[in-house]
């Protein structure tokens, strides 16, 4: 795979683990904690903990070669505790930044075939172990955390907490709406120069 693809996906998990980061440090311990009842079961801090177990599973596995994405730590000071948090998701940031520097030498680390383990239905317990690399699983964690960070927006907003317009919108959504947004600016600069146009021919 081309480095600059890499490149672009490392630099994407970062942007997300930044959002992440930004956002935990705009709030107070209350509002980290805070249960939106009845319309959300889980605080801020316990998507936060979610979020941080799937990008840990990713770069500090338990087990060289396996992903498991099983593994998670219901209860972890994390969920309570926003400098925990925030330490967490920079020590995950350090390990993107790493690879980022020396994106040429990582590069077979990441494209290296590894396998992942996760439970894939609701009624009974059944988990799946399939192969995977780990570059692959990084963009899976960083769409993770971004639909993540759009229930947590919501938490925070009914908290009447101010956010970051971009906080849970996806790569793609994020493209679209800058589209959007220059197709709505060259129909007003084309609005304006039409009257101008006009005024001229009558003249």
């Amino acid at each position: 795979m081309k480095l600059d693809a890499v490149r672009s996906v490392v630099i994407g998990n970062i942007e997300a683990v930044d959002q992440g980061i930004g956002l935990i440090e705009s709030l107070s311990d209350e509002q980290y904690q805070f249960v939106v009842t009845p319309y959300v079961k889980s605080t801020i801090g316990q998507h936060f903990r979610h979020v941080v177990d799937m990008f840990l599973a990713i770069t500090a596995p338990k087990q060289e070669g396996l992903i498991d994405f099983d593994a998670r730590r219901r209860g972890a000071d994390i969920e309570t505790c926003r400098t925990t948090a925030i330490a967490e998701l920079q020590q995950i940031k350090d390990w993107m930044v790493v690879c980022l520097e020396h994106i040429s030498g990582r590069l077979p680390k990441l494209e290296q075939h590894v396998l992942v383990q996760t439970e894939v239905t609701i009624e009974e317990t059944h988990s799946v172990t399939i192969p995977t690399t780990t570059l692959r699983e990084l963009i899976f964690a960083s769409s993770h955390a971004v639909h993540h960070y759009a229930l947590i927006s919501v938490i925070a907003k009914l908290q009447g907490v101010e956010l970051d317009e971009n906080l849970g919108v996806a790569p793609a959504t994020a493209t679209f709406l800058r589209e959007e947004a220059k197709e709505a600016s060259a129909s007003e600069k084309q609005e304006n120069i039409e009257p101008q146009e006009k005024l001229a021919c009558a003249q």
